[in-house]
């Protein structure tokens, strides 16, 4: 089940990303494929870390992928 939820979260991750570029809201220099991985990266990223106790709680989870996902796409 755990394969199928993170399947499905990329597949919507996907959309959202595709639905966005043709809004023009994301950089088209970054391909789809690229923006994903590192969206994923760091929602992972950040569920490890309150797991092994690097962030406190939910909230402050939240905030850390909030800021990260805002650095990384305004990079990109």
């Amino acid at each position: 089940r755990l394969y199928d939820a993170c399947c499905a979260m990329e597949t919507a991750i996907t959309n959202m990303v595709s639905s966005m570029l043709e809004q023009e809201r994301l950089s088209p220099k970054t391909s789809v494929n690229i923006y994903v991985q590192g969206i994923t990266a760091f929602f992972y990223h950040v569920l490890i870390g309150l797991q092994s106790g690097a962030t406190q709680n939910s909230a402050d989870q939240e905030l850390l992928l909030r800021g990260l996902l805002k650095r990384w796409l305004q990079e990109n």
